[in-house]
């Protein structure tokens, strides 16, 4: 089986999501039998409140830092270029422009590498273009960062969420990243089921230049950094918001909703948790497709499965996230196996419940395959 999230695409959502702090979102795995790339995710603005002042440190305080790199990449106006690189050599890279004007957050992020694609995003409102397939995918996300902690609906659902139960911070030195100057941080796990980072923050504005995921020798498995940057950038909201209704016309709209369920009343549970994850969302996923030129609402009847079930874990800062979905006739064809494209870890599962049902997992995360391996051995079918 070949890993659905092309690392072309994977520099399009990691720049995308950087307004959520260098964030990923994954779509639902019947969505990956269409196109090989997922919708991005968007993140709630953090309140004014916690700005961050030029040059001014948080010290030791691991939850303060990621607040103000959050903040900075969700106030601030730029343009630039985006890199990610693997350790087995991959690369690709995206170009970002990033508009703030006052609570409106406007973004355009195009594929510089691999497969054109573009994506644009105004405040909870995700498209994702993509020409080859001549398909528009239209999504509302607010669910997921790869810092999930900070945002209020996780704590919300999980008030126990605590990163620095599960790290620690170490200050390390100063360096340059596209022309700043920036304050560099290790982020130290705890345990060996979840990943380190290390993070290059602009001095002045707190802004994140560039993020390596590190496994538990400290080897780099996946690095995302500007190679080039423009702060303060003249671009206005308007103009990006033309190019977003523009990329609408003559192409079909793929509509993705999704609504909050209660995971007990689709019969799983996860037991034992896994030490440091708490739950921070479940939704039922649809999938539907609009013909371009039909009235908003309008949705014809998909060829795949229309509903997957995802519940959403994190520890405040690496997140997982498992799809569920009833195992057709055709389940017993999908090969079973775990896999790995630089940060990401992808596991899937053939999976029997008490009344002879049948299912199909697929768990995703940025963390360790031996997390998701976990993860997947503790999900029970309850009825």
């Amino acid at each position: 089986m070949s890993l659905p999230l092309s690392f072309a695409t994977r520099a399009l959502v990691l720049a995308g999501a950087l307004a959520g702090l260098l964030g990923v979102g994954i779509a639902p795995p019947s969505a990956w039998a269409r196109d090989t790339g997922p919708s991005p995710v968007s993140a709630t603005p953090a309140p004014p409140s916690v700005a961050a002042q030029p040059s001014q440190s948080p010290g030791l305080n691991i939850a303060a830092w990621l607040q103000r790199m959050y903040t900075a990449s969700r106030q601030r106006s730029y343009t630039g270029t985006f890199v990610v690189s693997a350790s087995n050599g991959e690369l690709s890279s995206a170009r970002i422009w990033h508009v703030c004007e006052g609570n409106t957050q406007v973004e355009r992020v195009e594929t510089l590498s691999g497969t054109p694609r573009t994506m644009f995003r105004h405040n909870g409102e995700v498209l994702v273009v993509v020409p080859q397939a001549h398909i528009v995918r239209r999504e509302n996300r607010q669910t997921l960062d790869l810092f999930p902690g900070l945002s209020k609906a996780a704590r919300a659902q999980a008030p126990d969420i605590n990163i620095a139960r599960s790290y620690s911070l170490q200050p390390q030195n100063r360096a340059r990243v596209a022309g700043f100057d920036a304050d560099v941080i290790r982020i130290v796990p705890h345990d060996k089921q979840r990943f380190g980072y290390r993070a290059w923050i602009e001095r002045k504005t707190g802004l994140p230049l560039k993020l390596q995921t590190l496994d538990a020798q400290g080897k780099v498995v996946e690095q995302s950094a500007f190679s080039d940057l423009r702060m303060d950038a003249p671009i206005k909201a308007q103009t990006l918001l033309d190019a977003m209704a523009a990329a609408r016309k003559g192409y079909k709209i793929e509509q993705m909703p999704s609504e909050p369920v209660a995971i007990a009343t689709q019969g799983w549970s996860l037991h034992p948790l896994v030490p440091g994850f708490h739950a921070v969302g479940s939704y039922q996923r649809i999938i539907a497709s609009t013909p371009s030129g039909a009235p908003a609402g309008a949705v014809n009847t998909p060829s795949i499965p229309a509903k997957t079930l995802q519940w959403v874990f994190s520890d405040g800062l690496a997140s997982i996230s498992l799809f569920i979905e009833p195992c057709a006739a055709q389940c017993g064809k999908r090969p079973e196996g775990a896999y790995t494209r630089g940060a990401t870890s992808m596991l899937t599962r053939r999976m029997a419940g008490p009344n002879n049902d049948h299912w199909w997992l697929l768990a995703v995360g940025e963390v360790p395959p031996q997390t998701l391996a976990t993860f997947a051995e503790n999900l029970q079918r309850t009825h």
